[in-house]
C-alpha cells in the first residue's frame, strides 16, 4: 500500500500537560478510542520544597502510584517499542498498516517545518506519526508550531526530514536508554476493557484524592515553609540572584501547567462545583501573576519591594485557597 493515513485524529490542545511526550501520546489515546481522563484520573501533583545552594525553591511534584506503562496497559492499551529502529521507514509503513500511530524521539533541528529550530537549536522532542505517502514521500504527524505555543495539529513531514531528526535525536542523547520508537494500539487479550463513564472516573479520582490526602496535606505545609522563608527575604529584602529568579520560573511554570490541568479535571470529573471552581480558578490566576513580577525580575533585574510583598501577600492566599480547593473536593463524599 503506497499510502495510508490513520483518521480522525488531531492534536490535543486543551492545556498542556506534562510535556510534549504526552501531546504526543493523547492523541494516539483518543484514536484508539480512549479517554483521556482515564490517564488524568492516576495524577496527583503536591507541592514539594527544593533546597537549592540559592534558596528554597517551591514545585510541583506528581505523586503516583503506577508508571505509565501500567496505566496504560489498565486502560487496555499496548505499546511496541525500543531503542532505535534502524529500518525506521519500513517498520512505520508496517505500523500504520496494522493502524498503529508511532511516538518518535528527534531532534527539531532538522525538521524544516519548525522555524523556531530548524538549523538553529538541537532540540529533543516528540511527535506522533499517523500516516505516509510514499509517492510524495511525506509523513502524516502530529506537531505544534514552535515550542512556545500551544499549537498541536496535523502537519506533512517530509521523511528525509524525519529520517534525519530521528537519528539527529540518537547524536544528541546517545546515553539515553529510553525507547525513542514506540506504537500504541489496543491490547487483544484486553479487548474487552471498557472505558470508564465519567461518574466511574469520578469516583476513581476521588478515591485517589482520599487516598492521597496525607500526601497533599504534606505538601500544603511544605507551601507554607516556603511562604515564610520568601516573606523573610522579602521584608529583609534580600536579593534574588539570576540563576534563582531563572530556575524559579521553570517551575512556576510546572506549578501553573500543573493547576491547569486541575482545572480540567474539576471540569470533566465533577461538573465545575462552584466554590471549588472559584478557588482553583483564583489560585491559577494567583500563580500567572506571581509568575509575571519574577519573569520581569529576571529580565529586568530591578528589584521592586512593592511587587515581592505583594508576592508573599498571595502566596498566604493561594495556601488558603488549596485548603478550601482540597476541602471542597474531599466533602463530595461525606
Amino acid at each position: 500500500m503506497k499510502s495510508k493515513i490513520l483518521e480522525p485524529i488531531s492534536g490535543f490542545n486543551e492545556f498542556f500537560y506534562k510535556s510534549c511526550y504526552f501531546h504526543s501520546l493523547f492523541p494516539a489515546l483518543i484514536y484508539l478510542n480512549k479517554n483521556i481522563s482515564s490517564i488524568l484520573a492516576y495524577d496527583v501533583n503536591v507541592y514539594k520544597i527544593l533546597n537549592d545552594a540559592k534558596g528554597l525553591l517551591c514545585q510541583s511534584r506528581p505523586d503516583v502510584d503506577h508508571t505509565l506503562m501500567e496505566i496504560l496497559d489498565n486502560i487496555g492499551i499496548s505499546t511496541e517499542g525500543i531503542r532505535y529502529a534502524n529500518n525506521l521507514h519500513e517498520r512505520i509503513v508496517k505500523a500504520i498498516q496494522r493502524e498503529r500511530p508511532i511516538l518518535l524521539w528527534v531532534d527539531c533541528y532538522y525538521l524544516s517545518i519548525r522555524n523556531d529550530t530548524y538549523n538553529k537549536i538541537h532540540f529533543p522532542h516528540t511527535l506522533l506519526v499517523h500516516g505516509y505517502d510514499q509517492d510524495q514521500q511525506i509523513y502524516h504527524i502530529i506537531e505544534h508550531k514552535n515550542k512556545e505555543h500551544l499549537s498541536y495539529e496535523n502537519r506533512i513531514l517530509p521523511m528525509e526530514d524525519l529520517n534525519k531528526a530521528y537519528e539527529g535525536y540518537q547524536l544528541i542523547n546517545s546515553f539515553d536508554i529510553q525507547e525513542t520508537y514506540c506504537e500504541f494500539y489496543l491490547n487483544e487479550d484486553r479487548y474487552n476493557v471498557k472505558n470508564l463513564n465519567s461518574s466511574e472516573e469520578a469516583d476513581f479520582y476521588l478515591n485517589l484524592l482520599l487516598n492521597k490526602k496525607q500526601e497533599i496535606l504534606n505538601g500544603l505545609t511544605e507551601l507554607d515553609s516556603f511562604i515564610a522563608w520568601f516573606s523573610q527575604r522579602a521584608e529583609t529584602r534580600t536579593p534574588f540572584s539570576l540563576d534563582y529568579t531563572f530556575k524559579w520560573l521553570k517551575y512556576l511554570n510546572d506549578i501553573i501547567f500543573d493547576k491547569k490541568a486541575e482545572q480540567y479535571k474539576l471540569l470533566v470529573f465533577f461538573g465545575n462545583p462552584e466554590k471549588a471552581k472559584i478557588a482553583i480558578d483564583s489560585i491559577v490566576s494567583s500563580w500567572t501573576d506571581i509568575r509575571a513580577v519574577i519573569a520581569k525580575l529576571y529580565y529586568s533585574q530591578n528589584y521592586n519591594e512593592k511587587s515581592f510583598i505583594s508576592i508573599s501577600d498571595q502566596l498566604s492566599r493561594i495556601l488558603e485557597l488549596e485548603y478550601q480547593y482540597y476541602q471542597e473536593l474531599w466533602s463530595i463524599r461525606s
